[in-house]
């Protein structure tokens, strides 16, 4: 039987979600959060809805780590963290590649 989902319950997962994003986007160890946050905040993106497409992409990459044990793949993590909402600040490219900026 499967309990539906109330409000609080909601309203205490997506601020656990704005509290994991508050911390990656200030983690040196992660600035692609940073970044993408910015970025999406720079198109005109209301702030609630940055944070969660940030999340989830951001969750659903720590989801699959202790799932299966295996560290983030940061590169994935960028990947997916620029096809968030289209950029028009870089033309006609649908994608932001970091890889070009950022180490490894």
């Amino acid at each position: 039987m499967s309990k539906k989902l109330k409000k609080d319950d909601l309203q205490q997962f997506n601020a656990f979600i704005a509290s994991i994003v508050a911390k990656s986007r200030l983690d040196p160890a992660l600035p692609e959060i940073g970044i993408h946050y910015s970025r999406l905040l720079a198109q005109g993106i209301q702030e609630v809805d940055v944070i969660r497409l940030v999340g989830s992409t951001l969750v659903a990459h720590l989801c699959l780590e202790a799932k299966t044990h295996v560290p983030v793949d940061r590169g994935r993590l960028r990947f997916e963290l620029s096809k968030l909402p289209y950029c028009e600040l870089f033309g006609a490219d649908r994608y932001i590649d970091l890889t070009k900026i950022m180490k490894p």
